[in-house]
């Protein structure tokens, strides 16, 4: 993936945010704050730190397809959720917060589908 970081950072940040607000009703009974940005920043992680020009690209590709589907989940769940407890009107801002963090996820599974991911990386 050629973003910058400072785009990928923001667009799946901004996301996570979405998502950590949604999910702490559901799950900080359960985990606690702390366990629920833990589960949220993982794919910001795995997409920001296996970057590094010197790992191997099928390395980065296994950590970004973690990463991605690890995202996609927690993006079901959170849209699910909403759904079960009723839409309210903060959803619409939290819902765009979390599509704006799954476009770089839809870039990623694009490129691994039609086999050029990695190609000017690694």
């Amino acid at each position: 993936m050629n973003w910058s970081n400072i785009a990928l950072k923001g667009t799946i940040g901004v996301g996570a945010l979405g998502m950590t607000a949604i999910l702490t009703d559901l799950l900080d009974p359960h985990i606690g704050i702390w366990g629920i940005i833990i589960l949220v920043l993982m794919p910001f992680t795995l997409l920001v730190f296996f970057r590094v020009d010197e790992l191997p690209v099928w390395i980065i590709k296994i950590a970004h397809g973690i990463a991605v589907s690890w995202y996609f989940a927690l993006f079901v769940g959170s849209v699910s959720y909403m759904a079960l407890r009723g839409f309210i009107s903060s959803d619409l801002l939290l819902g765009a917060f979390m599509a704006l963090g799954l476009w770089p996820c839809v870039i990623i599974v694009r490129a691994l589908v039609r086999g050029d991911y990695g190609e000017g990386e690694g």
